[in-house]
C-alpha cells in the first residue's frame, strides 16, 4: 500500500527491483505515484502497468512504462466540452489537488473551456491531504458559476460536495473518472447527485466480455466492480 503517496511509492519500487524474482508490476494508482516509482523501476528495466495513471507525461518516463486507461488528453476536454457544448454551462469555476495530475488535469480543463468560448471564473487548488475546502469554496461561491469542476479523487470530491452545499453553492458538479468508485456515494451522500464523469467502464455494458467479467466480479466479491478494478484486470 503506497498510501497514494509518492514517497512510499518510491520506496515500494525499491524493494521490487531489489528482487530478482520481479518481472513487473501492476501499480501505482495515481499519476504522482506512478511517475516517482517509474523512476525507479524503468533504469532497472523493470515494467510497470499503471491501471489508472493518466497524466499524459506518465509513459513518457522510459521504455517499461505503460497504462491500461485513458490519459487527461482526452478526460478533461472531454467533460469540458460535455459541460459547454451539451449542457450549456458557460461560466465555470475549478477546485483541484495541487500535485501532477490535477494541476495538468485543471491545466487542459480550463484551457479547453477558454478556447471554446467559456469564462472559467477561478481555479482554485489545495494540497493534498486538506479537508477544510470552505474558503475556496466561498470565493467560488460568490462568482456565481454555472457549474464547478472538481479535479481529484473520489475522497476530496465527496468532501467538496459536501462542503459546497452546505455553504449553499447548488451548482451542477462535473469531474473525471477519478471519482468514479461507488465511495463516493457512500461517503457524499445526497451532496453527490448528479455529478457528471466520464467512465472508461459501465457496468451495465452488454457487450459479452464486459458482461463475463461483471458478473464473475460479482460473485467473487459479492459488490459490482468500477473503473479503477475493471483497468487493474485489463492490466
Amino acid at each position: 500500500d503506497s498510501k497514494a503517496d509518492p514517497k512510499e511509492a518510491v520506496l515500494i519500487a525499491q524493494r521490487f527491483v531489489s528482487n530478482s524474482k520481479i518481472l513487473a508490476v501492476i501499480g501505482d494508482f495515481n499519476s504522482s505515484a506512478s511517475m516517482a516509482a517509474a523512476q525507479i523501476y524503468d533504469p532497472a528495466g523493470l515494467v510497470q502497468i499503471s491501471p489508472t495513471a493518466s497524466h499524459p507525461d506518465y509513459t513518457k518516463v522510459g521504455r517499461f512504462i505503460f497504462r491500461a486507461g485513458t490519459t487527461q488528453r482526452s478526460e478533461a476536454p472531454f467533460i469540458a466540452n460535455w459541460g459547454m457544448n451539451v449542457l450549456g454551462y458557460r461560466k465555470i469555476a475549478t477546485i483541484y489537488v495541487k500535485n501532477d495530475w490535477g494541476n495538468v488535469t485543471n491545466q487542459i480543463f480550463a484551457e479547453t473551456v477558454t478556447k471554446a468560448g467559456g469564462t472559467v471564473l477561478a481555479q482554485e487548488s489545495f494540497i493534498p491531504g486538506d479537508k477544510d475546502f470552505t474558503a475556496s469554496l466561498t470565493k467560488i461561491k460568490a462568482l456565481n458559476p454555472d457549474m464547478l469542476f472538481i479535479g481529484t479523487q473520489w475522497a476530496d470530491a465527496a468532501l467538496i460536495a459536501m462542503q459546497a452545499r452546505k455553504l449553499g453553492l447548488n451548482v451542477p458538479l462535473m469531474a473525471t473518472g477519478a471519482v468514479s468508485p461507488d465511495n463516493l456515494i457512500k461517503s457524499g451522500g445526497e451532496a453527490v447527485e448528479g455529478i457528471r464523469a466520464n467512465a472508461v467502464f459501465f457496468v451495465n455494458d452488454t457487450r459479452p466480455i464486459a458482461v463475463r467479467y461483471t458478473t464473475d466480479y460479482k460473485a467473487m466479491f459479492n459488490k459490482l466492480p468500477h473503473d479503477h478494478s475493471a483497468l487493474t484486470y485489463d492490466a
